[in-house]
């Protein structure tokens, strides 16, 4: 999948590529945020490799909230304003062969919901030119001991096409985070999620996987052939859950090395299908909102899966044509090829368990 929308592009591509090489005198490297004591450094990135980090905030106070020049204003959006936040998401994000198939049944579940802050850029008063969300992850642990009742994932950063590359998106990001520190009373940490197209020389990413991807036919073919070569997997019984039967299994996973994990489970749009493999695997399937340009064929991506195997067998009720993807290594395995980018998280205002190989648990739909 490309990158959500275009931040990696152009001029924005080029500046995070300086901000990383030039790490001796620029000393904060993650993107829009370069600037702020929130996120890390290369140098205690470096140093996590030998010196666990501990918990805790990197910032405690909050930042001061930008000044927006006119002819824009920010302003925190409410239901009334679906429509334009359905607008402005279908014909501005994307990349070069996909769209955001949004309406208003998309957007409401964010904006009815009081945990969820939305923000818009308003040109001249009334042309909503931007938006960007904080939604809560609810209650959060973490493998080195951390447990976090206001955590959240910073996503539905969208710029109307021709302000992209203008500092558009910083405004936002800055807007965001002054806000949420306001608006929880705690300081605010989040994750950051995005798509990329090839990992950057110096990251400070807390985990950053590879994605594989099968195309889905209508009969199935593909995703059959391989269901039958994983016997362990496939002569054992698949069987769709609800998200309140999917819960204790997801409350009784034992993760392997270092986690940061989200026991709630987010289904607002209705998008996610849960799938029990045999006795103790399981597989969770997004569908995206994300259509092909070419074929508006669906994009499909697991959120959470107990193994390879599990997945390519979850993979047999998609009788839509589409794309799936996922982070699990396919390697090796029948139909499923690389080559299609990167999923990486970092983590702002928090140390993590570990940087680069931290397992992301969180059962969601993203924006």
């Amino acid at each position: 999948m490309l990158e959500r929308i275009g931040l990696l592009e152009g001029k924005a591509f080029i500046s995070t590529v300086r901000q990383n090489v030039q790490f001796f005198t620029k000393r904060r490297t993650m993107g829009f945020w370069s600037t702020t004591e929130a996120v890390p450094s290369w140098m205690s990135v470096a140093m996590a490799a030998w010196i666990p980090p501990t918990p805790g905030y990197l910032r405690p106070e909050p930042p001061p909230l930008p000044n927006i020049p006119p002819p824009y204003s920010i302003r925190h959006l409410k239901c009334e304003d679906a429509a334009a936040i359905a607008s402005l998401w279908r014909d501005h994000y994307g990349g070069e062969d996909w769209w955001f198939d949004a309406d208003e049944a998309v957007v409401l579940p964010y904006l009815r919901d009081p945990r969820v802050v939305v923000l818009g850029l308003y040109e001249d008063g009334a042309s909503l030119v931007a938006t960007i969300a904080a939604v809560p992850l609810g209650e959060t642990t973490m493998s080195h001991g951390a447990r976090l009742r206001e955590f959240y994932v910073v996503e539905g950063l969208v710029v109307r096409g021709d302000l992209r590359g203008k500092g558009v998106a910083g405004w936002m990001i800055a807007a965001i985070d002054g806000t949420m520190c306001r608006y929880t009373g705690v300081p605010f940490a989040c994750l950051w999620a995005r798509e990329i197209p090839t990992i950057p020389s110096f990251p400070t990413f807390v985990s950053c996987r590879p994605y594989f991807w099968i195309e889905c036919l209508g009969s199935n073919e593909v995703v059959a052939e391989q269901a039958v070569a994983e016997q362990a997997v496939a002569e054992q019984a698949v069987a769709e859950l609800t998200a309140e039967a999917f819960q204790p299994i997801w409350d009784a996973l034992q993760p392997d090395g270092p986690f940061v994990r989200s026991v709630r489970i987010d289904n607002r749009r209705g998008g996610l299908r849960f799938f029990k493999v045999g006795d103790a695997g399981y597989a969770v399937i997004s569908d995206t909102r994300r259509r092909t340009k070419a074929e508006g064929h669906h994009l499909y991506e697991i959120v959470g899966a107990s193994s390879a195997a599990a997945v390519a067998v979850a993979a047999l009720p998609l009788k839509q044509h589409g794309l799936l993807f996922t982070t699990m290594d396919m390697t090796g395995r029948q139909g499923w090829k690389g080559g299609a980018g990167y999923h990486a998280y970092s983590m702002y205002n928090y140390r993590p368990p570990c940087y680069g190989t931290c397992e992301i648990l969180a059962i969601r739909e993203e924006l």
